[in-house]
């Protein structure tokens, strides 16, 4: 188990890293975020007035970029159930629209160099009567339907886009609500080449292995002990799927997978709000703006003053304040050879266990 070393004192909710270069942007106002266009409605409507031939050439390409992309866990092939991806339904891949005004809602995306691949998925709910705050982590081999050409696939493919229909994170956002059944108010994308740069910028973080910890395709390799760790290394710890500890004389594998990944990821994030609140200025803030302007997108309408007030209102709260939910998943492979992780379980049912008057009613897959 990784903890850290600070007592994790304050959580400015799971957007801290990105409040914090937003924060940045707003005091040294020549750092400013590129803005993106979002509009749900607007896209949704695109969406619907594709014509049929065009959305099955996209439904082609779809499949042909995913089928090249397939990848299996090498560790537990076996496991895995083969089903075709013309006839699924999946009725847990929808849930039931949730009034707008019960939260308040922001999309972290986390993405590789090209921002056409989604690495890392958070979704924050805020309920607006002030109850806890909500994290989920998205796995990006999630199997859902895509608003785009309505045919099943990897969540994470969405962040291509549908042509010139819709661009990337707006549709990635429709494929979240349609998901979980609350409207994406606004998302923030990070590119994780300037995760790696924040980091450096902060002077790195604090964390702990209890074993000496490896991953050689994320190319991470950090000895037992408390330790600070430099942005490439957070990185690949942010990123390993293929974990081994070094426990009993042997490599031993840690049951890393998808929601290993998540949990390091929100680790790290944790680990970078520790750290920045142990700032005693707002001058280091400064280069975590300097060093992440070019890589932070923000959906159109979120302003950095919004981002400001937001961290500012959460600034206070611990992690017991926080209630996270874990999706609950079977592993496939499709026909076409991509592993794929089915939701066996509607975000609905998992989101009413905590928040019983979130309940409603699953409706069947399209």
């Amino acid at each position: 188990m990784k903890r850290f070393f600070s007592n994790r004192v304050t959580w400015v909710v799971a957007a801290s890293l990105f409040m914090v270069v937003v924060v940045g942007a707003v005091a040294w106002s020549r750092f400013a975020p590129e803005e993106e266009s979002y509009d749900p409605a607007a896209a949704s409507a695109a969406l619907d007035g594709i014509p049929d031939d065009v959305r099955s050439d996209l439904a082609d390409e779809l499949a042909e970029q995913e089928a090249s992309e397939a990848s299996i866990p090498d560790d537990d092939d076996d496991d895995h159930e083969p089903f075709e991806l013309p006839s699924t339904r999946n009725p847990n891949t929808v849930s039931p629209p949730l009034p707008d005004e019960m939260f308040d809602t922001t999309l972290l995306i986390g993405t590789d160099a090209s921002r056409h691949r989604a690495d890392a998925i958070m979704y924050v709910l805020e309920p607006r009567d002030g109850s806890a705050p909500i994290v989920v982590s998205i796995p990006r081999d999630l199997f859902v339907e895509n608003p785009c050409t309505r045919t099943y696939a990897r969540i994470n493919a969405t962040l291509r886009g549908c042509g010139d229909v819709v661009a990337g994170p707006a549709l990635l956002s429709l494929a979240v609500e349609r998901f979980t059944g609350i409207k994406v108010d606004r998302f923030v994308m990070l590119d994780f080449d300037g995760f790696e740069r924040v980091i450096d910028a902060i002077g790195g973080v604090d964390v702990c292995f209890d074993h000496p910890t490896r991953d050689r395709d994320a190319e991470l390799d950090v000895p037992a002990g408390c330790q600070r760790l430099d942005g490439a290394t957070a990185l690949a710890f942010a990123r390993s799927r293929k974990t081994l500890e070094f426990r009993d004389g042997a490599w031993r594998g840690t049951g890393a997978d998808d929601f290993s990944r998540q949990e390091h990821q929100q680790e790290l994030l944790f680990a970078v709000t520790d750290r920045i609140s142990s700032f005693s200025s707002m001058t280091r803030l400064t280069r975590i703006a300097d060093a992440t302007s070019d890589a932070v997108r923000l959906s159109q309408g979120f302003t950095v003053t919004q981002g400001v007030a937001k961290a500012w209102e959460h600034r206070s709260l611990r992690l017991d304040d926080v209630d996270r939910i874990r999706l609950e998943t079977k592993p496939h492979v499709t026909s076409y050879g991509a592993y794929v992780l089915e939701p066996t379980a509607s975000f609905n049912e998992l989101l009413a266990r905590i928040r019983p008057d979130a309940a409603r009613e699953v409706v069947a897959a399209r």
